[in-house]
């Protein structure tokens, strides 16, 4: 017998060259159908969270079930399509001191993507800002997106996605709403953003 995976991806960390087109390579080789077929390919660019969510998410596992009930007070349920996994993720106890972006010598507080890498992917003062520009950029729930749950730093060019679990295809449901803390508007505020869900999309 042979286990076969359904979804799988992979991180590029860097990557410096200019190109116009992608190709994809697919290995001779035996499959469970004789063919190759991939049902969505998601391609683009990775937008790391510096500071990482609150502990405390949630992951919710939502059954496609239309039910219905009879005269007399009969239910019949009907499965209507696959489960789809809820993610519930939130900046409210780790809030964000965003003062250095606006300080005229700023404290250079960023994560890298490579070990020896050089260019910084992200900073932990204006996580909160990103993820709320993500959901415009998005134009909320119009577009999907592909959450992934790690990335670890590594001196190697790529990072594979073998396990379905890291990894979540779907939209963005709710607005983002940032709550300010304590501090000046524009000069030293702290900040904290809502939950977010992201529900996955088959």
């Amino acid at each position: 017998m042979k286990i076969r995976r359904k979804d799988f991806g992979i991180v590029i960390h860097s990557y410096s060259d200019t190109y116009h087109a992608l190709r994809i390579k697919i290995p001779s080789q035996a499959t469970a159908d004789g063919d190759y077929r991939i049902g969505q390919l998601f391609l683009g660019h990775v937008q790391a969270f510096a500071r990482p969510h609150d502990l405390g998410w949630s992951e919710i596992l939502e059954m496609d079930v239309e039910q219905g009930r009879r005269t007399g007070g009969t239910r019949r349920d009907r499965k209507r399509g696959p489960s789809r996994r809820l993610v519930e993720i939130a900046w409210v106890d780790s809030w964000t001191d965003a003062t250095q972006i606006r300080a005229s010598q700023p404290d250079p507080d960023f994560i890298r993507a490579q070990t020896s890498a050089a260019v910084a992917v992200g900073t932990p003062r204006d996580t909160i800002e990103m993820v709320a520009g993500l959901h415009d950029e998005q134009d909320g729930s119009v577009s999907p997106v592909l959450y992934l749950k790690k990335i670890t730093t590594t001196t190697a060019g790529t990072h594979a996605l073998t396990d379905r679990r890291e990894f979540v295809y779907g939209r963005l449901e709710t607005s983002p709403r940032i709550d300010n803390t304590l501090g000046r508007q524009g000069t030293s505020d702290a900040n904290r953003l809502n939950t977010i869900t992201i529900r996955e999309e088959k």
